[in-house]
Parts: C-alpha cells; structure tokens; sequence
C-alpha cells in the first residue's frame, strides 16, 4: 500500500538529497569559521603574550642602564 509511485520517489529522494547537501555545506562552513576563529584568538593571544615579554625585557633593560 505505497502510495508513491516511481517517480514520486524519485523526486522525494532528490528533494531530500538536496537538503541534505544543503545541512552539511551549511555545517562545514560553521565548523570552518570556527576553526578560523579558533586560530585568530591564538595568534591574537601569542601576540599579546610576545609583546608583554618585550615590554617586560624592555624594561628591565632601562632598569640595568639606571
């Protein structure tokens, strides 16, 4: 008793492979932009860190020339 035919199944089984294709682009491209963040907030933080050690260093230069 199924009521679709051949090519109703067809055309379901290609609607529902489009949206599929559709979820997982839209999840890679999450997934990618997190990623990006993820590594910007580490450049972000390396840089930080590196300029604090170099103020720290300057400082104790101008400290040893004093």
């Amino acid at each position: 008793a199924n009521i679709l035919t051949s090519a109703g199944k067809i055309e379901y089984l290609r609607k529902k492979h489009e949206e599929d294709v559709r979820l997982l682009s839209h999840s890679l491209r999450i997934a990618q932009a997190r990623v990006t963040q993820g590594l910007k907030d580490k450049l972000n933080e390396r840089r930080s860190r590196r300029s604090r050690m170099d103020m720290h260093s300057r400082a104790l230069e101008a400290l040893k020339e004093y």
